[in-house]
């Protein structure tokens, strides 16, 4: 589990990067950062997909890969993640 300190670091990743991205694009990043429940889901998701790929890695290596997935991933596949977990609430 990511610690609170962690968690403000993806944050701030998913708000750096909906600064480089079309407004559309934008909106969807910074609904995910700043609603909790589904920053929460997102978290818990990606967390798990990662923890598949790699069952013993530790949650400081978890979190380098998702920091290093959110800043140099693609973000078609992002934003597919993200509409994956909207689409849970809506």
């Amino acid at each position: 589990m990511l610690t609170l300190t962690q968690r403000d670091k993806v944050r701030d990743a998913l708000e750096k990067r909906a600064s480089l991205v079309s407004k559309v694009n934008a909106r969807k990043l910074r609904r995910v950062a700043n609603e909790s429940r589904v920053f929460d889901r997102f978290l818990d998701r990606k967390t798990k997909a990662i923890k598949r790929e790699k069952p013993n890695a530790s949650d400081g290596e978890i979190l380098k890969i998702l920091l290093d997935w959110i800043t140099n991933g693609g973000l078609d596949q992002i934003l597919a993640f993200i509409k994956q977990i909207l689409d849970l609430f809506v």
